[in-house]
């Protein structure tokens, strides 16, 4: 047999062989060094195996064992009970969230409130216009106020616009 058809077998255990295995790979290995090195390294695992004593465990060992999964059997029993109000909980909390967080968007993100007044005035009135504010007391204004202040801005917007010269022809 080539050293190829002789891998498979090195893989074994000497006790999975059958008899005409074993004797052909005995046969094989006298011939062959690398496979008898390969022999020796792979038999060395169960050879150091069999010559270690065997362990006897403790009579309590088992109790012990058998305590320990039943210890961890209740923890485990606990975690489950978390895990279930969890499921209900962290949609809650999400639902939360996502009110707040509409809520700090809602306010952050919406329009300046529009002066209703302000607006009326620019769309009604030109730009050019000079705005005046009169602060007075009830009964201060009357009519020939007024008309005073209408006759003095058409005066202001009067000596504000060019002039033109006449022409000369």
């Amino acid at each position: 047999m080539d050293c190829k058809g002789m891998e498979k077998l090195l893989l074994r255990l000497p006790e999975e062989l059958a008899e005409a295995e074993r004797r052909a790979l005995e046969s094989h290995v006298r011939n062959c060094s690398v496979c008898a090195a390969e022999w020796r390294l792979a038999g060395l695992a169960h050879r150091i195996g069999s010559a270690l004593p065997v362990l006897e465990p403790s009579p309590f060992f088992a109790t012990r064992v058998l305590a320990g999964i039943r210890e961890e059997s209740q923890g485990a029993a606990s975690w489950q009970a978390v895990l279930a109000l969890s499921r209900h909980v962290i949609p809650a909390l999400a639902a939360v969230t996502l009110l707040f967080v509409s809520i700090f968007a809602y306010t952050e993100l919406r329009p300046p409130a529009v002066d209703l007044y302000q607006t009326y005035e620019s769309m009604f009135s030109p730009a050019e216009r000079t705005q005046l504010t009169v602060i007075a007391d009830p009964g201060e204004i009357t009519d020939e106020g007024i008309m005073r202040a209408l006759a003095e801005e058409d005066y202001q917007m009067q000596l504000s616009r060019p002039q033109l010269e006449p022409r000369r022809d």
